[in-house]
């Protein structure tokens, strides 16, 4: 019993962390719409759909010159066919910066061909209004 006492505080603390992982990454990024950007593209690296879907707004609209626009209930299902097809998928990003209205972020991502490219996110009340992908970077 003293045992499970000791690891309960332990469990929780694990529990914390787990959650609060994007942080441990940038621990110096203060503004919340930036830390939602973190979050969202963590949850992308953990291959989370449901935590990436939780950091977009009602509303969001993804933009690419492949899909055209997409609304939420396109982005998940596009989302989720996309990790269903790369279970080997990986996912690297550089720390966001914000540009103007926008929150930019370098973004790598590998399966069976490499990926770089600049995400451009529009975010609004710790909510992403709109992604979309931007031109690829060397």
């Amino acid at each position: 019993m003293n045992v499970r006492r000791a690891l309960l505080p332990l469990s929780a603390l694990l529990l914390l962390a787990a959650c609060h992982g994007p942080m441990a990454t940038y621990p110096e990024v203060a503004d919340p719409d930036t830390r939602v950007v973190i979050r969202f593209l963590d949850r992308y690296q953990a291959h989370d759909l449901r935590g990436m879907m939780a950091c977009l707004d009602d509303e969001a609209e993804f933009r690419d010159a492949t899909t055209g626009a997409l609304d939420k209930a396109q982005i998940e299902r596009y989302l989720q066919n996309a990790l269903e097809k790369r279970p080997d998928l990986q996912v690297t990003f550089g720390p966001p910066r914000r540009s103007g209205g926008t929150i930019q972020a370098k973004v790598r991502i590998q399966s069976q061909v490499i990926s770089n490219s600049t995400w451009i996110f529009v975010v609004k009340h710790r909510k992403i209004q709109s992604y979309s992908i931007g031109p690829g970077t060397p």
